[in-house]
């Protein structure tokens, strides 16, 4: 006689999370991007908030920069990419949370958005306000419409 150890109502649940985790991965895994983390400790330095939207003539990148000064913002652009860099006046100090967390200090924004589309990055504005930067990045024209007459 075998005997089967009956598995506990915790048990069947974690199964079945498995199940429905391992399930949304293979369903979503290829649409999602890679984790990457929003901060680097060793160089101090903390990815901001980005938002990149796309309308039929621009890309329009909107980024959450507190504690930076307008006249201390870099931002670089080419066809395909835009770098942004800023220091902050003062430096952000990250308490520990938890038993696994410490404390850490970030004194710079860095950032580099890849662009869906190329762009003409000469033609680009970037307007800075309340602690939020705009870049507006004309696309590239890919083909000119020639009319007929």
């Amino acid at each position: 006689m075998s005997t089967r150890r009956r598995r506990s109502v915790f048990e069947l649940f974690e199964e079945l999370r498995n199940q429905v985790n391992r399930m949304f991965e293979e369903m979503m895994g290829p649409l999602l991007p890679p984790e990457t983390p929003m901060h680097n400790v060793s160089r101090r330095e903390l990815q901001p908030l980005t938002h990149l939207r796309e309308t039929e003539e621009s890309i329009i990148i909107t980024v959450d920069l507190p504690c930076v000064r307008k006249e201390d913002i870099r931002v670089e652009a080419t066809e395909n990419m835009v770098k942004i860099e800023a220091p902050t006046r003062e430096c952000l100090r990250l308490s520990p949370y938890g038993a696994i967390q410490r404390e850490a200090e970030f004194d710079v924004f860095r950032k580099t958005v890849k662009l869906p589309v190329a762009v003409e990055p000469q033609k680009a504005r970037a307007r800075f306000k309340a602690g939020i930067l705009e870049i507006v990045l004309p696309k590239k024209i890919a083909g000119f419409r020639i009319p007929v007459e």
